[in-house]
């Protein structure tokens, strides 16, 4: 099990640790605590004289959970709550006219560019389809009411998924398995007119047959049955006819 571990929120902006309002502190505080998720196993230990330094301990238990939630953020392929955390940080870090990065010890995990960042295209969000998505489940998590799930989907995609907890243990079984998941999904449109899959909610999983088509071909030639020598031949034969 790992030893556990401090991160550190360092917000390099106007202020301090001093001057910064108890009402902002708590807001910083709550996103910081979605982000990082296992928010049980997650302690404030404090806030650095000086510049903005808060830091949090997170528990042996945790440390491996946390750290991979934080290496799905900086890929982009975490939850969509997660990454909205993530984009609340930011925003709150802009408005206060600065950057930030959050670190275990000197090693930076995620940076924060507030005002620096590129401004991104105005989208439509939050838009909600029904529908299905096909891909094989490569990882299974969550705490709470929602079961979490990561789908490799088409062209390599990893696409978010939740589900309800009394799906959990048919989502488990079809682990590393192809499967066609249907529900809800939550949708974005860009400037530029394409859409975006954000977040879809499981309703319902079907596991998927994996027989190849050369499988399927020698299944049915073993049905009993009088099959003809050149069925094209027989075919063309026919639309000729249909044809006079």
């Amino acid at each position: 099990m790992s030893n556990g571990c401090d991160l550190s929120l360092t917000i390099e902006a106007a202020g301090t640790a001093e001057t910064l309002p108890l009402a902002r502190l708590a807001r910083y505080l709550a996103h910081l605590a979605d982000l990082l998720g296992d928010q049980p196993s997650v302690h404030f230990v404090g806030a650095t004289s000086g510049s903005v330094v808060l830091t949090v301990r997170v528990e042996p238990s945790a440390v491996d959970r946390v750290r991979q939630q934080l290496a799905d953020v900086r890929d982009g392929t975490a939850a969509v709550p997660v990454l909205e955390s993530y984009q609340a940080l930011n925003l709150m870090v802009t408005e206060d006219g600065g950057v930030a990065v959050l670190g275990e010890g000197p090693r930076a995990l995620l940076q924060f560019p507030g005002g620096n960042a590129a401004v991104p295209e105005t989208v439509v969000s939050g838009l909600r389809q029904a529908g299905s998505l096909e891909g094989v489940i490569e990882r299974v998590g969550g705490h709470g009411d929602a079961v979490l799930v990561d789908l490799r989907g088409p062209r390599e995609t990893l696409i978010a998924c939740r589900g309800p907890r009394d799906l959990a243990e048919q989502i488990g079984q079809a682990l590393f398995t192809r499967v066609r998941l249907g529900g809800q999904g939550t949708w974005a449109r860009s400037t530029d007119g394409s859409w975006s899959l954000q977040q879809f909610d499981i309703e319902r999983i079907t596991a998927l047959n994996t027989v190849t088509f050369a499988q399927t071909v020698a299944d049915l030639r073993r049905i009993p049955a009088v099959w003809l020598p050149n069925p094209l031949e027989v075919l063309g034969a026919l639309s000729e006819q249909a044809a006079e």
